[in-house]
């Protein structure tokens, strides 16, 4: 079961964590997701008294390659979160606005941009590697 929630820290936001096996943190690399790592490693800490084998995996997306300053809050990104965070980052895309748009899966929409689709499969393969490793 997925349960996808709001990008806040709030009692509806952080119930589900208490049940769950895998918490996927997305993240930007901007000044916003900076000031909200605090917050969530003492979010953290507390479910995991109650949900101590709750496993985090931080995924960075929507960054701009060429902008230096987002290459540095990924390098902080990194330092916080050691190896729960999952490569590659994820670039930018206007893959997925022109999927939705064109209502029709990204996937379907990625031989528009391949290098992004593998990006985007190396990642989604990351995180069902470790749903299946929970699993058993």
């Amino acid at each position: 079961m997925v349960i996808d929630t709001p990008p806040a820290i709030g009692i509806r936001q952080v119930a589900p964590y208490f049940w769950s096996d895998i918490l996927v943190l997305v993240l930007t690399p901007d000044v916003f997701s900076l000031k909200g790592m605090a917050d969530v490693r003492n979010t953290l800490e507390r479910v995991r008294t109650r949900n101590p084998g709750l496993i985090l995996r931080v995924v960075v997306n929507r960054h701009h390659p060429d902008v230096s300053r987002e290459r540095e809050v990924i390098d902080l990104i990194a330092e916080e979160f050691g190896d729960d965070l999952v490569r590659p980052v994820l670039a930018e895309s206007r893959s997925i606005s022109g999927a939705v748009s064109e209502r029709v899966s990204a996937w379907n929409y990625s031989y528009k941009s391949p290098v992004r689709a593998k990006a985007m499969r190396d990642v989604c393969e990351e995180i069902l590697k470790i749903v299946l490793n929970s699993t058993n």
